[in-house]
C-alpha cells in the first residue's frame, strides 16, 4: 500500500526536476527565454499528471505570468494573465499562506486591465497580510502597488507607504537603483513625504 501511495508522489517530484532551477530564477526576478519557459511549463504540467499539488499550480501560474509580462501582443498578454490567475487561484485555495503567489495574482489581474484592479488590490493586500516584511519582495510589491494606486483605499495607500519605508530601511541604495531602473522615483518621492531623508534619497 505504501508503494502504491508513494509512487505517484515520487514521479511528481521527478517530473519537477528539469524546471526547478528555472523556477528559482523566476523567483529572483530573472527573465527566462521562451525555451526555458517551455521547459518549466512542461515540467509542472507533467508533474500534475501524477499528483495534484497546490505548489505546482502556483509555480505553473508564475510561468504563465512571466509569459504574460513578456508578451508583445495584447491578446497573448491577456490570455496568459488569465491562465496565471487560474493556476494561482487553484493553488491558493489549498495553500493560502503564500505571499509570493498572492502578489503574482495581483500582478496578473493588473495586466487584465482596470476593470480587474479591485481584484488585484485584494490580492496585493493579502500578500502583505501573509508576510508584510519580506526583503525579497518589498520592491516588487511596491512596484505593483503603484500600478494600482487609483484603485486603492487610504488604508491601502498607507500600506504602500510602509512597504517603501521598509525597503528604504533595509535596502537603502538598492531600492533607489530599482526605482531608477523602473521609472519609479517620482512615486517614491511622492510616497516618502513627510520623511525628508527618504525624499532626499529618491531626489538624487
Amino acid at each position: 500500500m505504501l508503494l502504491i501511495i508513494g509512487t505517484p508522489r515520487f514521479l511528481h517530484e521527478v517530473a519537477l526536476v528539469p524546471g526547478t532551477p528555472l523556477y528559482w530564477r523566476i523567483s529572483k526576478g530573472e527573465v527566462l527565454s521562451e525555451e526555458e519557459l517551455t521547459t518549466l511549463e512542461r515540467s509542472r504540467l507533467d508533474a500534475l499528471q501524477f499528483v495534484n499539488m497546490p505548489q505546482t499550480h502556483k509555480e505553473l501560474g508564475a510561468t504563465y505570468l512571466s509569459r504574460a509580462q513578456k508578451a508583445s501582443d495584447r491578446a497573448d498578454q491577456q490570455k496568459y494573465a488569465q491562465m496565471a490567475i487560474d493556476e494561482l487561484t487553484t493553488g491558493l485555495k489549498e495553500a493560502p499562506l503564500d505571499t509570493y503567489a498572492w502578489v503574482r495574482l495581483a500582478a496578473a489581474n493588473t495586466l487584465l486591465g482596470k476593470e480587474y484592479h479591485q481584484d488585484a488590490v485584494i490580492a496585493w493586500r493579502t500578500s502583505i497580510a501573509t508576510s508584510s516584511f519580506d526583503p525579497f519582495l518589498l520592491a516588487y510589491r511596491f512596484h505593483i502597488g503603484t500600478m494600482l494606486y487609483l484603485a486603492m483605499t487610504q488604508e491601502d495607500i498607507q500600506l504602500l507607504k510602509e512597504q517603501l519605508a521598509m525597503a528604504h530601511r533595509l535596502k537603502g541604495g538598492k531600492i533607489y537603483t530599482y526605482g531608477k531602473q523602473h521609472n519609479l522615483l517620482g512615486w517614491m518621492i511622492l510616497l516618502s513625504a513627510p520623511n525628508q531623508e527618504m525624499v532626499d534619497r529618491f531626489s538624487q
